[in-house]
């Protein structure tokens, strides 16, 4: 299997067994919470201003944050793969694996 392949089904996995386990520590972290709210905050901002705006200028805006989601998704995904190369590694390291 090569690398990007193994990237791929590695990712699908994350979405199925890792989001619940990111949700679950999320709940509980008080910056994101923080962060959470304020993205709220700022959505209803926003919105109300929405109307104010020209279609060209909304869709940069919509365009510009679908992008932003989809490379935070990203992130996260080679991020959780990352931090499974190092537990590999420190159990190596440590003669447990």
């Amino acid at each position: 299997m090569e690398t990007g392949d193994f990237h791929e089904k590695l990712k699908a996995a994350f979405d199925t067994i890792g989001e619940p386990t990111i949700y679950e520590i999320l709940k509980d972290d008080i910056q994101y919470q923080k962060n959470s709210k304020r993205e709220a905050e700022l959505e209803e901002a926003y919105m109300a201003m929405r109307d104010t705006l020209t279609k060209e200028q909304d869709k940069i805006i919509h365009d510009l944050l679908d992008c932003r989601d989809a490379m935070n998704v990203d992130y996260s995904a080679v991020a959780y793969l990352a931090g499974m190369r190092d537990v590999i590694r420190i159990l190596r390291y440590m003669k447990l694996l």
